[in-house]
Formats: structure tokens, C-alpha cells, sequence
């Protein structure tokens, strides 16, 4: 189940992210809710019928798409107001984690529209690119000699060049599209 692991990931750590961000933001912990298991018949078992696992599966996950641009969108928003230096470094951080998560489904997508062939290729480029966004982020966050700016440096950094592999994948996607 390694492959489930690493398809779930990200989206596990968006909902972690967005479970700090609003904590942080309404001034107390989250406190989880009772749990209240309940019995739910499942729609096969309501029409009396055993579910077709392929075709209820893809049906499924072709519509799973998480979006996460509001979410990017009110942070940038919130990050352009004043905000002490502590702010502003965890709120970077976690707009880099949404950004990295955008890039990880507009990735997946890509290689969705392509051969088996290009996709070996294609990963590759990537996992290359992943070291050069390791690198600059490095040297960014050196730049300021890990002072508490270096932080925000570096996630200011990782979000931009994330954001432009995003703009550049997307491109690439639609040339390749009919």
C-alpha cells in the first residue's frame, strides 16, 4: 500500500496545515468533536445489488478533485496584512506546503495525459527539478545567515519557484491538449 501512502500524503497535510491555520487564527485549539459512529447502509446494500468496484471506483476518483486555490488565495490575502515576523514565517510555510501540494496534482494530472515512455522522462525531469527547488531554497534561506528572516526567505523562495513549475507544467499541458 506504499502507493496509497504517497497519493494520500499531501492531501493528509493540507487538512493538518489547514487544521493549524485555523487554529492559529480563532486564538485557541481546535477541539476535536465526540465521535458518533452510526450504522449507514451502503448504496449497494439500499438497491440490493453488489457494487461494481471498477466502475464505482473510477467514477470516484475521476470526480475527486480537491481545490485548494481559495485556500492559497485568502492566505496570500491574510499574508499582505501586518503581521508579526512569528506570523508571517508559519503562514509562509504553509503557503508553500499548499503550493507544493498544487503542484503534486497538476503533476499527476500531466502525467496523466502522456505515454508510458514520455512519463519515465518526465519524472526524471522532475525529480531533477525537486533538487534544483532544494538548492535555491538552500541559498535562500542563507541569505540571511538563518536569522529570523531566513525562514520566510526560503518558503518566499519555494513559492516561487513552485509557482512558476505550476504556470510552465500547465503550459505544457495545454499545448499537449486536442
Amino acid at each position: 500500500m506504499p502507493w496509497l501512502t504517497a497519493l494520500l500524503a499531501p492531501m493528509l497535510a493540507f487538512a493538518a496545515v489547514m487544521s493549524l491555520f485555523q487554529a492559529g487564527s480563532t486564538g485557541h485549539a481546535l477541539t476535536p468533536e465526540p465521535a458518533v459512529e452510526q450504522q449507514h447502509e451502503t448504496l449497494a446494500e439500499q438497491a440490493g445489488t453488489e457494487p461494481d468496484d471498477t466502475q464505482s471506483t473510477k467514477g470516484l476518483l475521476s470526480d475527486w478533485r480537491p481545490d485548494i486555490d481559495q485556500t492559497i488565495d485568502q492566505l496570500e490575502r491574510w499574508l499582505s496584512q501586518e503581521q508579526t515576523q512569528q506570523e508571517l514565517n508559519y503562514s509562509m510555510v504553509n503557503l508553500a506546503a499548499l503550493y507544493d501540494t498544487k503542484l503534486y496534482l497538476v503533476f499527476i494530472d500531466y502525467l496523466a495525459t502522456v505515454d508510458a515512455q514520455q512519463s519515465a522522462t518526465i519524472l526524471q525531469e522532475q525529480q531533477a527539478w525537486l533538487q534544483l527547488r532544494k538548492e535555491r531554497t538552500a541559498a535562500a534561506r542563507l541569505a540571511f545567515a538563518e536569522g529570523s528572516l531566513a525562514s520566510y526567505n526560503a518558503s518566499e523562495a519555494y513559492v516561487y519557484i513552485t509557482h512558476e513549475r505550476i504556470d510552465s507544467i500547465t503550459a505544457l499541458m495545454q499545448q499537449n491538449a486536442p
